[in-house]
């Protein structure tokens, strides 16, 4: 089965491969999507800390050092790619992989969340939701299989 056409509701049985339980941050002021959101990667078995502007973003995750940060774009108070180019320049954090998950899809978004050192760009909705959950279980199945290597 081509694993663009897997019911979305079959990606939520797919199960992280290690058994220490990721921590995902999510940042994201809308509290419809971000819920959504943190229901879908609790059912998978994930720690998820949720905060709702950019400046509470930053600050969680230097207290939690996510293993990854799902961030939207439109924030209050700082936007996403301010968020991002902080995250990425502050040396204890840049090695954390970022998801932009944004309503947007304009390239010229893309671009920039790119050049601020995104690592992957979603766009929200239905497929993005699918997108999201098997982009999550490849970049964590990434992590472990390095970590495993002996050089």
């Amino acid at each position: 089965m081509n694993l663009q056409m897997l019911p979305l509701k079959d990606t939520y049985k797919l199960k992280a491969l290690s058994s220490t339980p990721k921590k995902i941050l999510i940042i994201d002021d809308n509290f419809v999507q971000a819920s959504k959101t943190k229901f879908i990667l609790e059912g998978k078995g994930y720690e998820i800390a949720l905060v709702r502007d950019g400046i509470e973003g930053i600050k969680k995750a230097d207290e939690i050092r996510p293993d990854l940060i799902v961030l939207d774009l439109y924030l209050p108070k700082v936007n996403g790619f301010e968020v991002c180019k902080t995250l990425k320049s502050t040396n204890k954090l840049r090695n954390i992989p970022i998801i932009v998950f944004s309503s947007e899809n304009k390239l010229k978004n893309m671009v920039t969340a790119y050049e601020m050192g995104a690592d992957y760009y979603v766009v929200k909705g239905e497929e993005g939701e699918h997108v999201l959950v098997l982009l999550l279980e490849t970049v964590f199945s990434r992590m472990d299989r390095s970590s495993l290597r002996p050089f």
